[in-house]
């Protein structure tokens, strides 16, 4: 509604009424909010929205755990000593390979499209959620501005 429509605000200082309209233009938070807010599961295997499907975790040795300590080296340029560094990272591994190909706002558009949107009364399953193909949880509000306000 505040961004399409707008609100009628009463703007003290003229002494006027103008109508409002807003734009989130971006948001600060921690992972799990960023979860919340992308549509995107942070957890399991594919918990990185940037790596996707194409990341690197390893499993730790002891503990059964997911790791993705080490997964973004490979965003170095390719001369960077961190890239090479066999001690302080994950042990005895160098990184040789390319940051991950993008994916297009065209298929990530469709892709969104296609999830139910998060509603309370009805309960829902996204199809293949967490087969190693994508970790969609559902279409956020924000995918639903996206699409109806941006032409690719």
């Amino acid at each position: 509604m505040l961004w399409d429509v707008g609100v009628d605000t009463f703007d003290v200082s003229c002494g006027k009424t103008f109508r409002l309209h807003v734009a989130l233009m971006w948001t600060i938070n921690n992972f799990s909010a960023y979860g919340m807010l992308s549509g995107w599961s942070t957890h399991g295997l594919l918990a990185c929205l940037v790596c996707m499907h194409q990341n690197y975790a390893f499993q730790l040795q002891h503990k059964r755990k997911l790791s993705w300590f080490d997964c973004h080296r490979r965003f170095l340029p390719w001369n960077h000593y961190f890239r090479t560094n066999k001690v302080a990272f994950h042990k005895g591994k160098s990184i040789h390979i390319g940051s991950p190909r993008r994916i297009s706002g065209e298929i990530l558009s469709d892709v969104a499209s296609k999830l139910p949107k998060v509603t309370t009364e009805v309960e829902f399953q996204i199809p293949r959620f967490q087969e190693n193909e994508h970790n969609w949880t559902k279409q956020s509000i924000f995918w639903s501005w996206l699409i109806g306000s941006i032409n690719f």
